[in-house]
């Protein structure tokens, strides 16, 4: 969806607009977590101790800020597969909350081959959720409908062995998601 603001009033009015992707998780509830590119401003936090989520990976950790209200979520949402593919194709923010994803990068509005290219990052981001995580939450069956299989959401539970891979969920066909 598009969604539009306006701050101000008379000739200090100004109006922002922007595209976002909402859609129901086949697993959960999930705890609030966010997952978003590392800013200058989060490495300034850090320091007087308003630091986010610290990974195993010092390369993932540099390269995304993460919040979760629960840590073991993060820590087995973000295992080293997840790690890989969220490095090879740099997404915009997302969060999670019980039972939705949204993605979004609060700043510009998408074509519609922008917003297909979202749906396939997160037809790829949700098959490599942990099955152990997967089986943790419980699936919610019969969510990911037989007609988004051409946006390239499969309709098995995340979680589940990956079917050989394609150059439409390869991490470097994901890299430079359109306007992010």
């Amino acid at each position: 969806g598009d969604y539009r603001y306006t701050t101000g009033s008379g000739k200090n009015k100004r109006t922002c607009r922007f595209s976002y992707l909402l859609v129901e998780l086949p697993a959960g509830p999930v705890p609030e977590t966010m997952i978003r590119p590392e800013g200058m401003f989060d490495q300034l936090a850090g320091f007087i101790g308003f630091d986010d989520i610290d990974f195993e990976s010092a390369a993932f950790s540099d390269a995304f800020h993460v919040k979760s209200t629960d840590m073991r979520f993060a820590y087995d949402l973000c295992d080293a597969r997840m790690m890989e593919f969220l490095l090879a194709s740099r997404p915009t923010a997302f969060e999670l909350e019980r039972f939705h994803l949204c993605i979004t990068n609060g700043r510009s509005r998408w074509s519609p081959d922008d917003f297909k290219a979202r749906m396939v990052w997160i037809g790829a981001f949700l098959d490599r959720w942990p099955r152990h995580l997967v089986d943790r939450l419980g699936v919610r069956p019969g969510l990911v409908a037989p007609a988004h299989r051409e946006l390239g959401l499969r309709a098995d539970p995340p979680g589940a062995p990956l079917p050989p891979e394609d150059a439409a969920t390869q991490p470097e066909a994901l890299n430079a998601l359109p306007g992010q």
